[in-house]
């Protein structure tokens, strides 16, 4: 009896551990780390273009002022007061660099000049109204400061005349006749020997 028990109970141990380990959950895999993100690609800085006053001017102002700036533009002609001319003169003595880059910045109405002048400030950034104001002074006819003179002479004047072309006979040419101040004698000896010989003409007579 014992015989017959004890491979009964190892059959039925066996299939119990067997069915056990049948239902038993293999255990889950372990998740893949995640994958880091790819760096983002460097972009270059570009650098500012540099500004255009001539540009600047020719999109923004030669409408009213003309692209001369003579103040003749296309849609100045219906304004009035008339748009400034840059050309003038008397526009860029009576003014400075702040008074011009003021209007550009605020508006004629700022300085008490024709509110139909529109304020540009928004538009551009100090340094470039500068710039702006620099381009202005360009149409100025008295923009180019005269030659240096040669020392000791006066600012202003011209070259000296020199040989045959010397007024007042400075420097008479070396063929004059005689008694009309050939010779390199003075201006005034010159001029008497010329009355003289005149005298000496009319006693002829």
């Amino acid at each position: 009896m014992m015989r017959l028990f004890i491979p009964l109970a190892l059959a039925l141990l066996t299939a119990c551990g067997g069915e056990e380990a049948a239902t038993t959950t293999a255990p889950a895999p372990a998740p893949e780390p995640a994958a880091e993100p790819a760096p983002e690609p460097e972009v270059a800085s570009a650098e500012p273009a540099a500004f255009d006053a001539a540009g600047a001017f020719a999109s923004t102002c030669a409408s009213c002022h003309g692209e001369a700036g003579a103040g003749d533009g296309v849609a100045g002609a219906a304004l009035d007061p008339k748009p400034a001319n840059f050309t003038d003169a008397a526009f860029h003595a009576e003014r400075d660099d702040a008074q011009i880059a003021k209007v550009i910045k605020e508006g004629g109405a700022a300085v008490g000049k024709s509110p139909l002048m529109a304020p540009f400030g928004g538009s551009f950034d100090d340094a470039q109204i500068e710039q702006l104001v620099a381009h202005v002074r360009t149409f100025n006819p008295d923009a180019e400061p005269l030659a240096t003179p040669p020392e000791g002479m006066p600012e202003g004047k011209g070259m000296p005349a020199t040989g045959g072309d010397a007024p007042g006979g400075d420097a008479p040419a070396a063929d004059a006749p005689a008694g009309d101040g050939g010779g390199g004698a003075p201006a005034g000896g010159a001029e008497k020997g010329s009355k003289g010989g005149k005298g000496k003409a009319k006693g002829g007579e």
